[in-house]
């Protein structure tokens, strides 16, 4: 999985971004699916501006969405169907993973012509 949805040069700061790290486990039945699933979910929530996605041959993966709001990130946070796969990646999907929240005060942005 190396998907990225573009951050944009016109985002301004100060914005938010949750940092999502994990290892992938053992058990990887329906992973894929979920992992499409949230992504396109997410997109459909209010104050979501983007995400950057990479996974190494080793099953590290980082994840980083940004958000206009920490309230938006609280309201993904308690989605329901979030919340259902959440369970399943500490159920297995998962050997360990870290959550972080910064907030964005300063950003550049290049791109080759």
């Amino acid at each position: 999985m190396n998907s990225v949805i573009h951050q944009h040069p016109e985002w301004k700061p100060p914005y938010f971004a949750t940092i999502f790290t994990t290892q992938l486990g053992d058990d990887l039945e329906g992973y894929d699916e979920a992992s499409d699933l949230m992504a396109e979910l997410v997109q459909k929530y209010d104050g979501f501006m983007g995400m950057h996605s990479a996974r190494d041959e080793d099953g590290y993966g980082i994840t980083v969405c940004y958000w206009k709001t920490e309230d938006s990130i609280t309201a993904w946070r308690e989605d329901l169907e979030h919340q259902a796969v959440q369970l399943k990646g500490r159920g297995g999907w998962y050997s360990k993973y870290t959550i972080q929240l910064a907030e964005v005060k300063r950003s550049s942005f290049f791109e080759e012509a």
